[in-house]
């Protein structure tokens, strides 16, 4: 499913979903800036006033970036899908309690992963078969996707592999969307100290992939250009104890 094609499915869903009455203010912005070169937070403003133009917007720019972090959790495309309609859903409905101290995507995020998390309970509860699958849903429509972001659709194989959910979640915040520790910690429930300490274990573990393909004991979905740049990327926070990572930036 294309961007263009969900953006307007998702679009259709909202006002389907939703009664003609929660559609409060106007419904389109003022003139001046045009919407795609408002920031996210402007538009979540003008959502909040009730322009669904403004949201549509935003379901724009976040869908692929969504639709992405939602499918490593869950490790399922329809489910990805589902979810991440209805995450776009639950944010227009809750629009009002956004707050624009904290970047929209931070919010959105938290909505997605707090959704993907009950997914997950409620398979478990219903002792489905393992949903973590990520090799048998690539698809190659969406061009827009955030995998390939900074480390590398590659590495992202492998973090799949070897990494905890919570530790996949925390390493695709920071590097794929590029967010904050505060921001990640606020996403995932967590306090920044136990975020930085998921980073460096997430870290150490693909280290040690890295190391063991290198050394011959273990196959590997990298070829050895791409260890190579995955180490280097991983190498400075590793040069130290987990002390001095938990106190640095990460």
């Amino acid at each position: 499913m294309t961007t263009r094609r969900f953006c307007r499915c998702a679009t259709a869903f909202i006002r389907c979903k939703l009664p003609l009455a929660m559609f409060r203010g106007p419904h389109d912005p003022p003139a001046g800036v045009p919407l795609d070169a408002r920031t996210p937070e402007e538009l979540a403003r003008l959502s909040q006033a009730g322009s669904l133009l403004a949201f549509s917007q935003l379901v724009q720019l976040f869908e692929a970036r969504l639709f992405n972090f939602i499918l490593r959790r869950v490790g399922n495309w329809s489910d990805a899908e589902e979810l991440t309609q209805e995450t776009f859903v639950r944010a227009w409905e809750r629009i009002e309690r956004y707050d624009s101290r904290w970047r929209f995507s931070t919010w959105l995020f938290t909505i997605g992963l707090r959704l993907a998390v009950s997914e997950h309970r409620t398979r478990a509860r219903l002792k489905l078969a393992p949903i973590f699958a990520i090799d048998a849903v690539h698809d190659p429509s969406h061009t827009e996707r955030a995998s390939d972001a900074e480390l590398g659709a590659p590495t992202w194989d492998l973090a799949v592999q070897v990494l905890t959910k919570a530790q996949h979640s925390a390493l695709w915040l920071r590097y794929a969307e590029g967010l904050s520790i505060s921001e990640i910690a606020r996403i995932m429930g967590r306090t920044q100290v136990s975020v930085r300490v998921t980073l460096f274990r997430a870290r150490e573990a693909l280290q040690r992939e890295i190391e063991a393909f290198r050394d011959g004991g273990r196959e590997c979905s990298l070829s050895e250009a791409s260890a190579a740049a995955l180490a280097a990327t991983l190498a400075p926070p590793l040069a130290g104890d987990a002390n001095s990572c938990i106190r640095g930036g990460l």
